[in-house]
C-alpha cells in the first residue's frame, strides 16, 4: 500500500496497529472518539460485558452518523434555494458588470465627444475674437469713410454750387456776349 500510514492506537486499553490510508491525525482523532464512547458506555452501565459495550457504542456512534446524515440532507435540502438564488445573484451581478462596462464605455466616449466639442466651441470662440476685432476695425474703417464720403458730398455740394452760380455766370456771359455782338454788328 503506498500512502498508507501505518499508527499505533488503544481503544478500551487494547493496542491496534492501523494502516490508515488517510491523514494519521484524523485517524488518531477517530480512535479516541471510539475509546471515549466505549469508556463512557462502560462508566455508565458497568455490568455491561465487553460485546455488549462494543456493540452499544456502535450504535450510539451510527446514531450520531445517521443524525448527522439527516441534518445534511436537510441542510443540502436547504441550501438548493439559496443555491439557485446565489446562481440568479451571480448571474444578476455579471450582467450588471457587463452593463457596467458598457456604460463605462459610452462615458469615456461622451467624455472623448465633449473634448471634441469643447475644443471646437474653443476654436470658434478664437474664430469670434478674430472676427469681432476684425468687424471693429470694419465699422471704423466705415465710420471714416462715411466721414470721408460726407465730406466729399459737403464738397460735391458746394462745387455743385459754384458749377451752378458759374453756369449762370458763364449764361449772363453769353446774353452779354450776344447783345453785345448784336448791338456791335448794326
Amino acid at each position: 500500500m503506498n500512502g498508507s500510514n501505518r499508527i499505533e492506537v488503544i481503544i478500551d486499553g487494547l493496542r491496534y496497529n492501523l494502516v490508515a490510508e488517510t491523514n494519521p491525525d484524523k485517524t488518531l482523532k477517530v480512535a479516541n472518539y471510539v475509546n471515549a464512547k466505549i469508556l463512557s458506555i462502560k462508566e455508565a452501565s458497568p455490568k455491561l460485558n465487553q460485546n455488549m459495550a462494543y456493540t452499544l457504542s456502535m450504535m450510539n456512534i451510527t446514531g450520531e452518523l445517521f443524525d448527522m446524515r439527516e441534518k445534511y440532507d436537510t441542510l443540502v435540502e436547504e441550501s438548493k434555494e439559496p443555491i439557485q438564488r446565489f446562481r440568479t445573484i451571480s448571474e444578476d451581478i455579471e450582467s450588471m458588470t457587463k452593463e457596467r462596462e458598457d456604460l463605462e464605455a459610452s462615458i469615456e466616449k461622451l467624455k472623448d465627444d465633449l473634448v471634441t466639442s469643447l475644443n471646437t466651441i474653443s476654436d470658434m470662440n478664437r474664430r469670434y475674437t478674430v472676427l469681432s476685432e476684425e468687424n471693429e476695425d470694419n465699422i471704423k474703417t466705415i465710420g471714416t469713410k462715411n466721414k470721408q464720403m460726407s465730406e466729399l458730398g459737403e464738397n460735391l455740394k458746394e462745387m455743385q454750387t459754384e458749377l451752378t452760380t458759374l453756369q449762370k455766370q458763364y449764361q449772363e456771359t453769353v446774353k452779354q456776349l450776344e447783345t453785345f455782338l448784336a448791338e456791335n454788328k448794326k
